[in-house]
């Protein structure tokens, strides 16, 4: 998870390929304007390339990681100031990540996540559990 956030914290480094599926996607999360799923790394490149130019001083950390089995819970803070604006970015979300063989296959967004967590299981209508078997 460091190798991802130090590969984040450099836009023009783009995703860390040794760290993704050639085929992988990046689902935002369904309350983001532009919310859509973004297939392959060069467009995961370009979505992590407009987070930089909207914020060029942003900060990815993970607050929070569980793992279970090939799916794991991220709980991540984004920090960083308006390239126009200068006004301050504080936001924190959930991430879910599906690992194949050591790599990323897919990451999904959620803002909506509840804050602790783990919440109780009926507060998780809309969030797949990475921890429960199907």
């Amino acid at each position: 998870m460091g190798a991802v956030r130090i590969r984040l914290g450099q836009p023009e480094a783009g995703p860390a390929p040794e760290l993704w599926h050639d085929d992988a996607e990046y689902v935002n999360a369904r309350e983001d304007p532009d919310a859509a799923t973004h297939r392959g790394l060069s467009a995961i490149q370009t979505f992590f390339a407009g987070w930089f130019a909207a914020y060029p001083d942003l900060s990815v950390q993970p607050v929070e990681s569980r793992p279970n089995g090939d799916r794991m819970f991220v709980w991540v803070r984004m920090t960083g100031h308006g390239a126009t604006s200068g006004l301050p970015l504080d936001l924190e979300l959930a991430h879910v990540w599906t690992l194949e063989d050591g790599k990323i296959r897919r990451i999904e967004e959620y803002m909506d996540a509840p804050r602790p967590w783990p919440p109780p299981a009926s507060r998780l209508p809309s969030i797949p559990s990475p921890w429960t078997s199907t």
